[in-house]
């Protein structure tokens, strides 16, 4: 009897293994009907399927000079056709529903673990993603993944021809077959746990000489759940482009649940491929991750003063005969703002700091000193910095409310 029940269990193991791969398989295929598609636009099958996007919300922005918008971007994640768990056309939509305008689909060209999905050709991710792409207005970038152990670790080939040609004997021969297709190439994760082995992982010895060969454009500073300070500190020092990726293997629910993904900000002159890899290859970007911005000090600046405008500024007088400015700050785009005052003006103080959230109007109010001569026409500037915009790993931005005061009259 024991015997028998040991068989029975033994079938219905069998048999739910059995399920489960069919189910894994279907899984993994079954997001594309693709009879469907070819009898409806990409674009219509997204909206009767009823998926909305959420906006970001980053108004275009002056940088010396020329106007530039800024793109939201994700050049790190993953499909079916790799380590992921979407099928390209799904890690598409669920992109664009998460208001991202250009992302790169990184399949890695060395890994496959999804043994029930074929496919002899790394160009598949970006092919079966291509049309809906375009149907969405999203900017695709052919890309592919590197994946080597310590210590040389994982880089981004971005901007690919064909990724099948990029394969070499070696991964140093990869590297150059990418940089010969004229790609980006990003060191990701430097932080990771398999780069402790040595002291400085950021540092380590192979990818300064990859800096060194022009083989390393770009670092991520930040990666899904984690930041690398020391990644933000070294790609400022070497003038590297610095990037934030999800590095999303799953569907971005699952990430946004616990902490949003970072974003890639792009500064650029249009959506194309061309002006895209122009802004990447000239550093014009910086990064948005956990509410909190990286950059250079100029684009900041440039992103920050598109973003926060001084509306007006009343005078009122109490019972007492005391002055209090009150000040209205506008933020017109959906980040937010920690300001945090540095000093006093001579005569001017606030009681204290504040947060300017996202699309919002914050009332500043400034009290005058008890000696001040109103009598006096003067220009008066409130230092503050920015205490979740870095300029540097341990460095703020710092910024200033301006306003002129005129005699008698009062504000201008």
């Amino acid at each position: 009897m024991p015997m028998m029940i040991i068989i029975i269990m033994a079938i219905l193991v069998i048999m739910a293994i059995i399920l489960y791969t069919s189910t894994t398989n279907e899984h993994f295929e079954q997001n594309i009907d693709h009879n469907m598609i070819s009898q409806r636009s990409d674009l219509m099958r997204v909206f009767e399927d009823g998926f909305n996007r959420k906006e970001f919300n980053i108004p275009n922005v002056m940088v010396d000079g020329i106007p530039h918008k800024i793109l939201k971007g994700d050049f790190h994640m993953h499909t079916i056709y790799s380590d992921g768990h979407l099928h390209p056309y799904d890690r598409v939509i669920e992109s664009w529903m998460h208001g991202l305008d250009v992302i790169a689909i990184t399949d890695h060209i060395d890994f496959f673990p999804h043994k029930d999905v074929k496919n002899s050709d790394l160009n598949t991710s970006y092919d079966k993603a291509l049309s809906i792409s375009k149907a969405l207005g999203m900017t695709l970038i052919k890309g592919g993944e590197l994946t080597k152990s310590e210590p040389i670790g994982h880089y981004n080939f971005l901007f690919l021809d064909d990724v099948n040609s990029v394969k070499g004997k070696t991964w140093i021969e990869t590297l150059n077959n990418a940089k010969d297709q004229g790609a980006v190439i990003i060191w990701n994760h430097p932080g990771w746990a398999y780069l402790k082995s040595e002291k400085t992982p950021v540092k380590n010895s192979i990818n300064k000489k990859l800096l060194k060969s022009g083989l390393l454009d770009g670092i991520e500073i930040a990666n899904c759940k984690e930041y690398y300070p020391e990644a933000f500190s070294w790609a400022s020092d070497n003038d590297l482009t610095i990037f934030g990726n999800s590095d999303a293997h799953l569907h971005r629910r699952y990430y946004l649940d616990k902490i949003p993904p970072p974003m890639t900000l792009v500064f650029t002159r249009g959506n194309d491929i061309s002006s895209i890899k122009y802004a990447l290859v000239n550093n014009m970007t910086i990064v948005h991750n956990r509410g909190s911005l990286f950059g250079k000090e100029h684009l900041l600046n440039s992103l920050f003063n598109a973003c926060v405008e001084i509306l007006d500024k009343k005078i009122v007088t109490n019972s007492n005969n005391e002055k209090k400015i009150y000040v209205r700050i506008l933020n017109k785009s959906d980040f937010k703002f920690e300001f945090y005052q540095l000093s006093d003006d001579d005569d001017i103080y606030y009681r204290n700091n504040f947060t300017l959230y996202p699309r919002d109007i914050k009332v500043a109010m400034f009290t005058f000193g008890a000696n001040i001569n109103y009598d006096l026409e003067r220009d008066i500037e409130i230092d503050y910095e920015i205490r979740n915009i870095y300029i540097d790993p341990n460095t703020n931005l710092q910024t200033k409310i301006k306003f002129k005061w005129i005699n008698k009259i009062g504000l201008n």
